[in-house]
């Protein structure tokens, strides 16, 4: 029986490059979405932020996907009385 010292890669070892240059690559493009949405966030006037009901405050959360609204038109929600059972748009 020979031994040898000649490494041969692993499937480990094999992808460890290829797998950290795409989540470099995907931090990179995430990036690049969130800026490009910020930068459209702050080319809106006054008067379409008021339109929409957004604050500049809230573009960061806007940019991540974390932003709620709460109260809008859009999210209206049916309330559903007990007592006799009528749905009614919840404000």
């Amino acid at each position: 029986m020979r031994l040898s010292a000649v490494h041969v890669p692993t499937a480990a070892s094999k992808f460890a490059l290829p797998g950290i240059v795409d989540r470099l690559l995907a931090f990179a493009q995430a990036w690049l979405r969130r800026r490009a949405v910020l930068a459209e966030l702050h080319g809106l006037d006054e008067r379409t932020l008021a339109d929409l009901r957004i604050y500049r405050g809230d573009f960061p959360a806007i940019a991540a996907g974390t932003y709620v609204r709460e109260g809008g038109a859009h999210d209206v929600a049916l309330k559903v009385e007990k007592t006799d059972q009528r749905v009614l748009p919840y404000y």
